[in-house]
């Protein structure tokens, strides 16, 4: 029964230490322009944008650090993430709250606050019964419905840098034998016409030369797609994930399933007949 690829759980501490440093060094440019964006954006919607981007990016640098580090132990990719989320989330309430009481202006003031987290809450408990800002033109938001707000508010930049990160590390295969991340993927597309039951019969059952006759798809539009890694070193490691795109939907049918080098050497050598090619042979 074929089986498909896990990471081995290995997380070397300098792969951690680069996702976490990654996050960290993100984490200070990006609550300047966080804090800059929520303050003087006024449409509810592009605020609630800026939050999802700055979760995003702090898991980027957080998810990049860790697979230039090899960290394989989607685990460790959660803590880290989890980690340089909530550094994101403090220091973005400093320099929001420092852009709130003295815009502009910086100095020791600042270091003292942002090295005070009981200072920030006391100061976030102060500015919670006035209210910071209303939808349109209502009056300012307070009290409960402001709590809600802030607690969702991090639940997005938490969520999103966790799983952006974790999704970094998970993305491609790792070689342990040759100790690197598989190349890839090469990608086939396929007409939306194939059965997908039928496709996932085939690649359970290796009829992987059935599979070079089917009909090639637009990758913009709704198809089937095989995407393949490999090992460009041993060429041993190679999986296959196999993915069911349409209008308003993906569907992944197989994850990373492991297939021999000869079966991924065959489908990257061979290409999805056109059309034309099927129209073709068909007449013949």
């Amino acid at each position: 029964m074929q089986t498909c690829y896990k990471h081995s759980g290995k997380a070397p501490p300098i792969g951690v230490l680069l996702g976490l440093t990654g996050g960290v060094l993100a984490v200070i440019p990006l609550s300047f322009a966080y804090a800059y964006g929520i303050i003087h954006i006024p449409e509810v919607k592009l605020r609630a944008i800026c939050t999802i981007a700055f979760g995003v990016l702090v898991g980027v640098a957080t998810g990049l650090g860790m697979v230039w580090g090899k960290v394989r132990n989607n685990f460790v990719a959660v803590g880290a993430g989890l980690l340089t989320s909530l550094a994101a989330l403090y220091v973005s309430w400093g320099i929001w709250i420092l852009d709130i009481i003295s815009p502009g202006k910086w100095g020791l003031d600042s270091t003292k606050l942002l090295t005070s987290p009981q200072l920030i809450w006391q100061i976030i408990l102060a500015i919670n019964p006035r209210g910071t800002w209303g939808l349109q033109h209502e009056a300012p938001m307070r009290g409960i419905p402001l709590w809600i707000i802030w607690a969702s508010e991090a639940s997005l930049i938490l969520l999103c840098g966790i799983l952006v990160a974790v999704a970094l590390v998970r993305r491609t295969p790792f070689c342990e034998n040759c100790d690197q991340w598989c190349s890839g993927p090469e990608k086939l597309y396929y007409a939306p016409s194939v059965d997908s039951a039928d496709l996932k019969a085939k690649i359970e059952n290796q009829q992987f030369s059935d599979i070079q006759k089917l009909v090639q798809g637009d990758p913009k539009a709704a198809k089937a797609q095989i995407h393949l890694h490999t090992c460009s070193t041993c060429g041993r490691l190679n999986t296959l994930t196999l993915i069911r795109s349409t209008a308003g939907s993906r569907k992944i049918l197989f994850n990373k399933l492991l297939i021999s080098d000869s079966d991924a050497g065959f489908l990257g050598r061979q290409k999805p007949v056109t059309a034309m090619q099927a129209s073709v042979g068909g007449s013949l």
